[in-house]
């Protein structure tokens, strides 16, 4: 929801409405002036004894009602042409200026999302440097076409071609209304990567391992340089990785983690910006409408990635369950069923953010089998053979899926997205550590999956490939 806000606190510019209302008060006033002076020269003809004078007034007033009348409508003729034009003029640079700045932000393919609260950002709100005022419309309009003036006197830049985006700015939601920075968001692409699965899957874990296979791997590619978009998701992104070479695991509760985990990569002269957000679609969110609060990141999906924990297949379970819990291992292994969550998710999309049931999800979204470092899974699902044939490796890796019992899943996601692919790829491996476990990071595992999806979403982070 928008917030209403009070009146913009900008003067209106003066060739919107006013320069036309000035004029009628102009020609108005000189026509009044000439019908004033015909009735006083006729009353003086009148009130006159000698008929020279008499005729003399005659003659004065008729003359102001004919050729001053002449004159007064060529003069206004004159004032209406030379107002209109500056207007057209002003009319024009307003069009120019604003349809350049719609076509410029669409072909760099910007897109601003609130960092807090996941909204679309079509535009935000400026505060005045001056007086602290905030602007709601700091664009191209009857406020301005190049600036717009402040009460306080202040002039704002109210276009992309300005200064406007070193203003202080803020999410115009209503609900959120915290800052954002504009020279940042309103000025990047925006990917945002849901990650779907089920408790103790793993979801946290290939979060920090993903961010690290971008910045790593995938970014350096096109010489881009990645940093954290936020202060929140760098200290999350640092304590998550310390925790999990340290222990192996990742924290069950995070008080401190952000609503979104957000990075951005930039060419070395800033021209070119990428901001991704990774966020956990957790399934339970959908069960009650109150916990979707604060969770707009949903709306605006640009692709998926579906953890499986593979030792959460019937087929696996029954085989390993006694091994992994010899191991200490079984406590971390998911006990819910995948396709539940993926229901939910599904369900929860139709019912709140608007997914037409009767269509497929178009985004492409990937289904990625974790912790392949176990029971040397990554040989089975990832053999030689096929480790450079993408579509043979999905579906070769699709029918383990099935034949660990998860038919159903495959089958629920052919129903429900136009576009998916298998992979396996574990973003860590387990190592022992006394009685129990530390961890190293695998990003080079993810960058598969990653790239196939930012590939298949025409994600701008990869369009500089083509």
């Amino acid at each position: 929801m928008m917030s209403a806000g009070p009146a913009t606190p900008a003067i209106k510019h003066y060739w919107f409405g006013k320069a036309y209302r000035d004029m009628l008060a102009t020609i108005r006033s000189s026509l009044e002036m000439n019908f004033s002076s015909v009735a006083q020269y006729w009353q003086e003809a009148v009130e006159s004894e000698n008929p020279a004078v008499c005729f003399l007034f005659v003659a004065a007033a008729f003359s102001v009602l004919t050729f001053g009348m002449t004159v007064w409508v060529a003069l206004v003729l004159i004032h209406v042409v030379i107002v209109s034009l500056v207007a057209l003029f002003i009319v024009c640079g307003f069009l120019c200026v604003s349809l350049a700045e719609k076509c410029y932000v669409t072909f760099q393919g910007w897109t601003t999302i609130c960092k807090h609260c996941g909204e679309r950002i079509y535009r935000p709100e400026y505060q005045c440097s001056s007086c602290s005022r905030w602007h709601a419309n700091l664009v191209p309009s009857s406020f301005g076409v190049l600036r717009h003036t402040c009460r306080c006197g202040q002039l704002l830049s109210c276009s992309f071609i300005g200064d406007r985006q070193n203003l202080r700015a803020r999410c115009p939601h209503i609900n959120c209304q915290k800052d954002i920075d504009a020279s940042l968001d309103t000025r990047s692409s925006t990917s945002v990567i849901c990650i779907i699965g089920p408790p103790s899957s793993g979801k946290t874990a290939f979060m920090i391992a993903a961010m690290q296979a971008i910045s790593t791997y995938i970014a350096p590619r096109f010489l881009l340089k990645g940093r954290f978009s936020d202060t929140a998701s760098a200290k999350f992104f640092q304590d998550e990785k310390r925790y999990i070479t340290e222990t192996g695991s990742t924290r069950k509760t995070i008080n401190e983690r952000p609503p979104a985990f957000n990075a951005v990569f930039e060419s070395a002269d800033g021209k070119y910006r990428q901001q991704v957000y990774f966020f956990d679609a957790a399934g339970e969110i959908f069960l009650t409408s109150d916990k979707l609060a604060g969770h707009h990141h949903f709306k605006h999906i640009t692709g998926g990635i579906i953890i499986v924990d593979p030792f959460g297949l019937p087929g696996l379970k029954d085989r390993y369950s006694e091994k992994l819990k010899a191991a200490g291992l079984d406590s971390r292994i998911t006990q819910e069923d995948l396709i539940d969550v993926v229901e939910r998710f599904v369900i929860g999309m139709q019912r709140h953010f608007g997914l037409d049931p009767s269509k497929l999800i178009k985004s492409p979204y990937a289904v990625v089998l974790t912790k392949t470092d176990l029971g040397r899974l990554n040989q089975l699902l990832v053999p030689s053979v096929l480790a450079n044939d993408q579509v043979a490796l999905s579906n070769h890796i699709r029918k383990y899926v099935e034949k660990w019992g998860a038919t159903s899943l495959t089958h629920f996601l052919d129903s429900k997205f136009e576009n998916v692919q298998y992979f396996a790829a574990s973003p860590i491996t387990l190592r022992r550590k006394g009685e129990g476990f530390c961890a190293a990071l695998k990003p080079g595992g993810l960058t598969m999956p990653l790239m196939w999806l930012l590939e298949k979403a025409r994600d701008p982070l990869v369009k500089q490939s083509r």
